[in-house]
């Protein structure tokens, strides 16, 4: 069944309240539309085109208007005209008070002068703000009079002395403040600069660049401290004294100056024994050297023999590999190289990897390479509605696996929808 627009005059499938409004009028002669572009053209005809003129009070312009007795010809111009900003203004302030009193019961408080505590500027804050203790202008007021009668007794984390040895530090029988200005002495350094500065020992660890679980105390406290027997079993569960504040933000990417230290002294130790390697050719320059004590697998004699190795051959090298999905052997670059060296899977390519990847248990939800499911990939279907055999697309055959209707045509699909408008697709 076909209508024709009233607009346009062309054919075109009805909805199903279109259909409906036609039977009940019999055949008499009534206006369908396509589109709602249609509508509104065909619908702006059989308006009546009487123009009221009127001239804008805001711009005084003359203007033309569908409806009598406008004023502004724009709403630019309602907008700007002070009367309206003025009533508009007089409504938000009923408005609110409207507010206040159903969420409150009570009238709106009003505003009180507050003067800042830091720079004697005098506001007019609001009722709620001064019950809140709000006592600043701003943010930067409030921590310059903070600054100003707390932090001038604290030490700041810039004037704290970085140890020049950290296992030397930790081995004196009395361990100094680091922070400068303080002359305590004494065995036990985290107690002390937790409850005399107020810095926790983990942040002044970080500040000072010792290890997260280095000790800061003597060998004697460390000793009675190792010999207490250790609660492995937290009655009182994990976190005592930590209860998710500052403290217990995890610290990421921090590497410090102790660990730092003492990775520099044991390569040290290990390049001053003598190297069990056998003798290598230089791979850059062809001469035969000696690899250090952790050098086994060098290929270069000097770091300059590399860097000038790399430099003119890396983009051309290629080597002999063999592809992980199809046995076949091609010339892969020097990436592929390394990674084939440490037993993972190379690729001739893009599409091998994509299928290796798709093959493997924990790539299943990557989509399926395109020599599975492509844009040319086709299955023998049946349409729902004329029961022809056609070539569907992927979308199709999962629609058609679920067992809902699949549509040889978009006719098909419109005429299927309408035939089954008392069942869900």
């Amino acid at each position: 069944m076909y209508l024709n627009c009233s607009h346009c005059g062309c054919e075109f499938l009805p909805s199903r309240n279109q259909r409906q409004r036609w039977r009940s009028l019999n055949g008499e002669k009534a206006k369908f539309y396509c589109s709602p572009i249609c509508q509104s053209a065909g619908l702006s005809q059989d308006r009546p085109k009487v123009r009221y003129p009127g001239v804008c009070t805001t711009c005084s312009k003359t203007f033309l208007s569908v409806h009598p007795g406008r004023k502004y010809c724009t709403l630019r111009c309602y907008l700007s005209n002070p009367e309206t900003q003025a009533r508009l203004r007089t409504n938000l302030v009923k408005a609110n008070a409207a507010s206040v009193l159903k969420q409150t019961g009570r009238d709106a408080m009003p505003r009180v002068e507050v003067t800042c505590l830091n720079c004697g500027v005098k506001q007019m804050r609001k009722y709620s703000d001064v019950q809140h203790g709000r006592k600043y202008c701003n943010a930067r007021c409030y921590r310059e009079y903070m600054a100003k009668r707390f932090d001038r007794w604290i030490a700041a984390p810039q004037t704290i002395a970085l140890p020049q040895g950290y296992d030397e530090f930790l081995t004196q029988n009395e361990l100094p403040c680091l922070i400068e200005g303080c002359d305590w002495v004494g065995q036990n350094l985290g107690n002390h600069v937790n409850f005399t500065h107020g810095i926790p020992a983990k942040e002044f660890k970080r500040a000072a660049g010792f290890n997260l679980h280095s000790g800061l105390c003597t060998p004697a406290i460390s000793e009675i401290l190792s010999s207490r027997p250790h609660l492995y079993n937290n009655p009182f569960g994990e976190g005592v004294g930590n209860r998710g504040g500052l403290l217990g933000v995890p610290v990421r990417n921090y590497r410090s100056l102790e660990g730092q230290e003492h990775s520099h002294k044991a390569y040290a130790l290990i390049n001053a024994s003598p190297s069990t390697a056998p003798t290598k050719t230089c791979r850059g320059c062809g001469k035969d050297f000696q690899p250090a004590p952790m050098g086994h697998g060098a290929k270069f004699c000097t770091f300059a023999c590399r860097d000038q190795w790399y430099a003119k051959n890396n983009r051309v090298y290629r080597a002999w590999l063999t592809c992980g999905k199809c046995g076949k052997n091609f010339q892969g670059k020097r990436n592929q190289e390394l990674r084939s060296e440490c037993g993972l899977p190379v690729f001739c390519s893009h599409r091998c990897r994509c299928t290796w990847l798709w093959t493997q248990d924990t790539m299943r939800h990557r989509r399926p390479p395109e020599a599975a499911y492509g844009p040319s990939y086709r299955v023998s279907l049946t349409c729902s509605n004329c029961r022809k055999d056609f070539q569907g697309r992927r979308a199709q055959e999962l629609r058609s696996q679920r067992g809902l209707p699949v549509f040889c045509s978009r006719q098909c699909h419109f005429r299927g929808l309408n035939t089954r408008s008392g069942k869900s697709q």
